[in-house]
């Protein structure tokens, strides 16, 4: 009886050894880590995402490009949704499930309007630097998800709320337009600067609530993801920059990790309806 109630004691905790570490390796486990912690209908969506493979645009200026090394949010991105990285400027081949990059660094929203309609904009401002138009890319290419972010050189030239809400709308109503596109909105960071121009950020952050108001208006055609809540100015937190404008590496990747994040969130309940990550219009 003795040797009897040792042994089951030993089997007993050999037993709970393994599920401690069993444990430990599913919380450890990146990928496993973050469906355990997600929420229900992000852990389905994930769950879909061998059906679920869309095709994506990042437009936008410096801050999709990734500037100042050549190391756009988009990477990270492309990994969470599981699709490929084309990488940048307008792509030979993008059917089911890519991630393209369309950047041009210090451009403003009102120049990308003008330059809609081109196939190939060979920037005028840095010599490696080559985009289409955002038109031009939705004609050419079938993307079922655009996220765009601009708006931030507009503010630094103009004090025009309403200039600057102009051109960004007139960017999303070019991909409203677009059959079976989702558009996504990333709202205008804050810069450093913006701590010493009360009066920028307090225009920032009217035309941030605007685009916000849009896409709680647009019937599930348009979303908009505070990265700024997330993602604060913060000179010593590893996420910006030294030059007040732009993110660090560690920055733009997690950036494209949450913004993957959200957006397999959005596509959840497109796939359910059947449509393979397209969007009615």
């Amino acid at each position: 009886m003795i040797t009897h109630w040792g042994n089951s004691k030993i089997a007993h905790s050999s037993a709970f050894i393994c599920l401690i570490l069993l444990l430990l390796y599913l919380l450890f486990t990146p990928q496993i880590s973050f469906l355990l912690t997600a929420s229900p209908k992000t852990q389905k969506a994930m769950s879909q995402s061998s059906v679920m493979k869309p095709t994506v645009l990042c437009f936008g200026d410096s801050l999709t490009a990734g500037f100042p090394f050549d190391s756009p949010y988009a990477l990270a991105l492309s990994k969470v949704l599981g699709v490929p990285f084309l990488g940048k400027g307008p792509p030979s081949v993008c059917n089911e499930g890519c991630c393209v990059v369309s950047a041009l660094s210090g451009y403003r929203a009102s120049e990308f309007v003008q330059l809609a309609n081109q196939t190939n904009i060979a920037s005028k401002r840095f010599r490696n630097e080559n985009a289409g138009g955002i038109r031009a890319m939705l004609r050419n290419h079938h993307f079922t998800v655009v996220i765009v972010m601009a708006g931030t050189n507009d503010l630094a030239d103009t004090d025009s709320i309403q200039e600057i809400l102009d051109s960004l709308r007139s960017l999303h109503k070019i991909v409203l337009d677009t059959p079976r596109t989702l558009l996504v909105a990333l709202p205008v960071p804050e810069a450093a600067y913006m701590k010493r121009f009360i009066a920028k950020n307090e225009q920032r952050l009217a035309i941030n609530k605007a685009l916000q108001k849009d896409a709680e208006k647009s019937e599930g055609r348009m979303y908009f993801i505070d990265i700024n809540s997330v993602f604060p100015h913060d000179m010593n937190g590893g996420m910006w920059h030294y030059d007040g404008l732009h993110m660090t590496l560690e920055g733009y990747e997690s950036l494209g990790t949450y913004v993957g994040q959200q957006l397999v969130g959005f596509l959840a309940p497109i796939n359910q309806d059947g449509n393979n990550g397209k969007v009615d219009h």
